[in-house]
């Protein structure tokens, strides 16, 4: 796991730099070296980079850094189908999520393969709704890992990793 913010950190992710406390130039330099560092140092399979902002935001796109120097393979997205405005920007509508994963995809020239979904301000009652729109409107398996659990998120990234005739569980 590569940390790219202050709750990563704090988190103890081992590889992790905090974007927001790096002068811009060095940001890009900085996560390709924690990457860089992981592989040596780890040897994984996989290495999960952590996400920030929307592209869209107003005043933090440092998903763009990550997507330019992370250089991933595959992309999870993570929605909050209740929340309006980008996080602290009153007036700032989001941009629909079908617009967010056409920009993720343009840029990185990689696929979101998924949908976190981050249910803030949702009842239990509305949360499988929103996921199955999601589902419909973007053909893409929609995951709240928090109430569900990871299982259904693997199932859907398994296809993608080095050694995808493995299980899961196995």
């Amino acid at each position: 796991m590569v940390g790219t913010g202050q709750t990563g950190w704090m988190q103890g992710a081992k590889y992790s730099i905090i974007l927001d406390s790096i002068i811009n130039d060095f940001v890009s330099g900085e996560i390709e070296n924690a990457v860089h560092e992981a592989w040596i140092n780890e040897k994984p399979e996989v290495i999960v980079i952590e996400g920030q902002g929307s592209l869209m935001n107003p005043a933090y796109p440092g998903g763009f850094e990550i997507l330019a120097a992370g250089r991933p393979d595959i992309v999870v997205i993570q929605h909050a189908p209740a929340r309006k405005e980008y996080d602290g920007f009153p007036g700032y509508p989001l941009h629909p999520l079908d617009e967010q994963i056409k920009a993720i995809e343009l840029l990185s020239g990689k696929k979101v393969v998924a949908v976190a979904i981050n249910h803030e301000d949702m009842s239990e009652e509305e949360l499988s709704p929103a996921i199955e729109k999601i589902e419909l409107e973007t053909f893409l398996p929609a995951v709240d890992v928090l109430i569900e659990g990871p299982v259904r998120l693997v199932d859907a990234l398994i296809q993608y990793l080095p050694n995808q005739h493995k299980h899961h569980s196995e």
